[in-house]
């Protein structure tokens, strides 16, 4: 699956019509906007998507806030900080707001990133413009380190995979940025979907014998079959289990599309 098609994937996540406003303050910032805006474009087809360099930024973001969805800043975050302070309301009325540094190295969500969709669209800008997403909202878990567990049958679908992913991530709230491993059973070493994800991401992809995991697979269900074609009756939380280091289970064993997701937190 090619990058493009992989963010029109995670597009499906947030189906409002895109009205994008991008703000920059100077001939390099404009130069970006412009193809940031492409960018989006490309994406998004059917978005609205205005580009200014302002000098009184105040003027453009009080309408912005009333009309757009997504208000992305070109420049320091302190500035978009102060920009939208007065205008700030409500996380159900409030648009997404987004920064991005001058160097595209970061995208940053400031503002709504759950209920307005901030947070996601600063992994999918990130991704369109291969810069990292810092989700730094107070209800993320950023200081805390997590390790997902896979299972997988044999040449499951890439893109489902991270659609699954990205999808368990974000109903617990927790930041991509917290997960330290995923991991699997050694017979998956080569598993595209996995490598796929652990690449896309930059995580560390583990694998565990079929030994290492009854040595703690006891703990959590077991399936025959998976006992029957592996060795072991569970992969996954066993998995997660091991690579945090004997953790706590914060999501059993989750299965779509051929694949199980469990999610351990190191203690």
């Amino acid at each position: 699956m090619s990058s493009e098609q992989e963010i029109k994937t995670m597009n499906k996540l947030i189906k409002k019509p895109l009205d994008v406003h991008i703000l920059s303050f100077t001939r390099e910032g404009e130069t970006l906007s412009v193809q940031v805006a492409d960018k989006i474009k490309s994406v998004y087809p059917d978005a609205y998507i205005a580009t200014d360099r302002v000098c009184n930024v105040h003027e453009y973001v009080k309408p912005i806030f009333e009309t757009g969805n997504l208000l992305i800043f070109i420049g320091a975050t302190g500035i978009a900080v102060r920009a939208i302070a007065p205008f700030v309301r409500s996380k159900k009325t409030d648009p997404a707001v987004v920064v991005i540094d001058r160097a595209a190295q970061y995208v940053i969500p400031i503002l709504s990133g759950h209920a307005g969709g901030a947070n996601q669209y600063a992994r999918e800008i990130a991704e369109m413009l291969g810069a990292t997403p810092v989700i730094t909202t107070s209800s993320e878990v950023v200081l805390e380190r997590y390790h997902v567990g896979i299972g997988a049958r044999k040449k499951a679908d890439a893109g489902k995979l991270q659609e699954f992913f990205v999808k368990t991530l974000d109903s617990l709230s927790i930041p991509v940025q917290a997960i330290a491993t995923l991991s699997s059973i050694d017979n998956k070493k080569d598993e595209n979907a996995i490598i796929a994800l652990s690449e896309k991401y930059r995580i560390p992809f583990l694998t565990y014998s079929p030994e290492d995991l009854n040595k703690v697979s006891s703990l959590f269900s077991q399936s025959d079959f998976v006992k029957t074609t592996t060795g072991t009756g569970n992969v996954c939380e066993a998995a997660a289990y091991l690579s945090s280091k004997n953790g706590i289970i914060v999501l059993g064993k989750t299965a779509k599309d051929g694949t199980t997701l469990a999610i351990a937190k190191e203690t």
